[in-house]
């Protein structure tokens, strides 16, 4: 990433931000989808609209701590032209990069040592596994990945799929050899 993006010449404070909003990337995660949220008309889904539910949520819960923690208003510092966006010399936009770090810091365990690795994973399954508990138990359909009674590959040919088509290809882009 660092790579790619001293490349891009990426403005330092759009890195520091990039850090800081991978941090806070999940803040209050419920632990269900934003369609579960939206199929119950959970309240966080009505506060925003039904878009992007929680990434507005998590967005909003960093700028509340932020402004109300003392010392901690890191944006004060920053005017509208500091983190405002402008595009590349290579054509890479800085947002671009951004939402690519984004990505890492979200998937970025199926990038670490195999053990770390399947540990996180095991939490992601059981997470999506109880999603769909509490859907059945609503008598509503269960959403894809989240039946732990239906039919299902194995979890090590899951974790193979998953690695080679969404972390490896991420991470070549973002940090390429």
């Amino acid at each position: 990433m660092l790579k790619s993006a001293s490349d891009a010449k990426v403005k330092s404070v759009d890195l520091l931000l990039g850090m800081i909003t991978a941090a806070v990337h999940d803040v209050g995660h419920r632990g269900v989808s934003n369609n579960f949220l939206i199929k119950f008309s959970d309240p966080l889904a009505i506060t925003y609209n039904d878009d992007h539910v929680q990434e507005n949520f998590h967005t909003a819960e960093a700028f509340r701590v932020a402004a109300e923690a003392e010392g901690c208003n890191i944006f004060e510092l920053c005017s509208k032209e500091t983190y405002g966006g402008e595009g590349t010399k290579n054509g890479l936009e800085t947002q671009d990069i951004l939402k690519g770090v984004m990505m890492c810091a979200d998937i970025g365990h199926g990038a670490k040592q195999f053990e770390v690795h399947i540990k996180w994973s095991m939490k992601v399954v059981e997470e999506f596994y109880s999603q769909g508990d509490r859907e059945r138990e609503a008598n509503t359909s269960v959403s894809p990945l989240c039946n732990r009674c239906g039919e299902k590959e194995s979890f090590y040919d899951g974790q193979s799929g998953f690695l080679r088509y969404l972390v490896e290809p991420l991470f070549e882009v973002m940090a390429p050899r």
